[in-house]
């Protein structure tokens, strides 16, 4: 079992879910972001990197995606403010 696969499950049994919904719930939702083959439990080249990961690194790597985001969310609006304002200097 991959190592992404195996903590997730031992996570939601730690939550009271039993081995087998633990494992439906775990497969179901790594398949859905990317970390497992649809429809396999083997892991991808994603699933495979963030197992290898130490929590510490995943709690980084998830947060640089959301500075990322804002980031991106920024410049689209930076953008959208220059292009209104430059309408508003031609009228």
């Amino acid at each position: 079992m991959p190592a992404i696969l195996e903590r997730l499950v031992s996570q939601l049994q730690a939550k009271g879910k039993s081995k087998s919904a633990a494992y439906a719930i775990a497969t179901a939702t790594l398949q859905r972001s990317g970390n497992l083959k649809k429809g396999t439990n083997k892991a991808t080249a994603k699933g495979k990197r963030r197992g290898a990961m130490t929590p510490g690194q995943r709690a980084k790597d998830r947060a640089s995606k959301k500075v990322e985001e804002r980031n991106q969310i920024i410049s689209t609006i930076l953008n959208l403010t220059k292009l209104h304002s430059k309408e508003d200097n031609v009228r």
